[in-house]
């Protein structure tokens, strides 16, 4: 328990500090395991946990709160990165659609089933999506009725905009990349402004260069082309939650930092208790949430090549009064 080390260390050691036994014995040893995930999950969501009251809600008028804030924490980004590779688009022979029918007849079956691809005829602005297609299959079916004229074997493009990121993704860190010469990167912006900029009705044969978020851990590109794209992308994942089985598991948290999932769940186990130590354990908790929230900036920054350096706009002056011009540097 003194070391800190495993899952059950911490929830060892949150029971004693909650004045428990430490050990199974205790009516709480399953919620101390529960609070330490909660506190592992609320450390990479962010947010806050209300616990009593204390002197730092002045005057008691809220409950006590310890702010945890949105952090990305770089032991929280997914090693690897995260994948996606998009889908080549079909414009195989030729589509035929019916004013007023879901009916879609191909003339040469798409091999892979294209269910939940668009559908883009003779470049029309109406591109509906497919909602059943069985591989190999010349027949599909729209989400909706065909509302244009009908398409007699027409030139069409089916495509897939959307893709799903990993299952335990929680947001991303910085833009997505596309494997290119150039590594470009794939802004990541809101549906409705996607959809405003980019309208099924006027993609092209291109790279993806931008997408949205469109579900929880599901994106939309603005593009199609004839062949696959490789997208890597940084994310903060959400770890399976803590079990302490096997004994050795120990959580994603450095081990130099992990007191804090213990002092955090004591906390919650002395305010289920309507024990008076809840609020000095509050008190611990938020100072080595800001211990770590440092530790994270200092181990981020020092590595930088600016860390240290002073820098002062064009025209500006810096410290000693000196006129920038140039773009020059400054140490500290």
């Amino acid at each position: 328990m003194a070391n800190l080390t495993t899952t059950e260390d911490l929830r060892l050691d949150a029971l004693f500090r909650a004045g428990e036994p430490a050990s199974a014995t205790s009516g709480l040893y399953s919620k101390a395991l529960d609070y330490v995930n909660r506190i592992q999950q609320t450390l990479i969501l962010g947010g806050a946990i209300a616990v009593g009251r204390d002197l730092a809600t002045s005057a008691g008028i809220y409950a006590h709160v310890v702010d945890l804030p949105v952090t990305d924490w770089y032991w929280a980004r997914k090693q690897p990165r995260g994948i996606v590779t998009t889908d080549a688009s079909i414009e195989t022979g030729t589509v035929t659609v019916t004013e007023g029918s879901t009916a879609v007849t191909f003339s040469s079956a798409p091999a892979a089933s294209v269910a939940g691809w668009r559908l883009e005829v003779a470049k029309l602005p109406t591109v509906p999506r497919i909602l059943t297609h069985t591989a190999a299959s010349t027949s599909a079916t729209l989400d909706a009725v065909w509302p244009e004229d009908t398409q007699t074997l027409a030139s069409y493009v089916c495509y897939n905009p959307e893709y799903d990121l990993a299952s335990d993704f929680v947001r991303f860190v910085g833009a997505p990349y596309l494997h290119s010469h150039y590594m470009d990167p794939i802004p990541i912006g809101s549906r409705e402004s996607h959809d405003a900029a980019y309208p099924f009705g006027t993609f092209f044969k291109s790279p993806p260069t931008a997408a949205a978020m469109i579900q929880p851990r599901r994106i939309q590109v603005n593009s199609y082309d004839d062949r696959r794209y490789r997208l890597e992308y940084d994310y903060v994942f959400m770890p399976a939650d803590l079990t302490a089985n096997p004994s050795s598991e120990e959580p994603i948290v450095p081990r130099p930092h992990r007191a804090v999932l213990a002092s955090g769940a004591a906390m919650l186990l002395a305010h289920d208790k309507g024990d008076n130590r809840a609020e000095n354990l509050a008190s611990e908790f938020r100072e080595t949430v800001q211990r770590l929230v440092q530790e994270h900036r200092r181990g981020l920054s020092g590595g930088s090549m600016t860390y240290g350096v002073h820098k002062t706009r064009l025209g500006r002056t810096d410290r000693k009064g000196r006129i920038q011009s140039k773009g020059e540097t400054f140490l500290i």
